[in-house]
């Protein structure tokens, strides 16, 4: 499964900007992701709402700054930052002090293994209601916030709609439904 399929697994969605669409600055996602989650409260209003327009704007306005941010930060790598990256931890630290981080990497044939998704479906579990991880895989990353036991919201602004996922839904779009190679990166607030 491509990274653009992966949207397929979204349901209830709204349309959002794409930030390759929105800001000249390249990879500004890890910004953005820690952006949003400083406005989780905000975020889950306009969605649950079905505020579209609001929402699209808002989110336009988070890429902007996350864009904003890595222009201005020289110690920001062209090509984007790790969730935990020092740039991160000065910018947001205290999102940052209270995330757990995690490093999973896919087996051999490039697949993951039963163990690896078992792992992530652990720690979505785990989860509480408003809280989230934060995937990074490569040059993507974006954030799930636990919405219900049974449903995340995924802000992805990589893509041209954010929307829900179940706890399934979430593991397939983490590991690009076993497509994925490489390591994925998390930061966990249990909340």
């Amino acid at each position: 499964m491509s990274y653009f399929e992966t949207k397929s697994l979204l349901q209830n969605t709204l349309q959002t900007p794409i930030q390759a669409d929105v800001s000249q600055t390249k990879y500004p996602c890890t910004g953005f992701c820690y952006m949003v989650v400083k406005n989780i409260d905000k975020i889950l209003d306009l969605y649950d709402n079905k505020k579209s327009d609001e929402y699209y704007e808002f989110i336009k306005n988070l890429i902007l700054q996350a864009g904003e941010r890595k222009k201005n930060n020289s110690q920001i790598p062209f090509d984007g930052e790790y969730i935990n990256a020092d740039t991160v931890k000065n910018d947001f630290s205290d999102v940052y002090q209270k995330l757990e981080y995690k490093e999973l990497g896919s087996v051999v044939d490039g697949e993951y293994d039963d163990l690896i998704i078992n792992n992530i479906a652990i720690l979505l579990f785990n989860i509480n209601q408003k809280g989230f991880i934060i995937v990074n895989r490569s040059s993507e990353t974006f954030v799930a916030i636990k919405k219900s036991d049974e449903y995340f919201l995924i802000v992805d602004s990589h893509q041209n709609i954010n929307g829900e996922v179940d706890f399934i839904g979430l593991c397939n779009y983490i590991t690009k439904k076993n497509d994925y190679q490489g390591i994925i990166q998390l930061g966990i607030d249990y909340n």
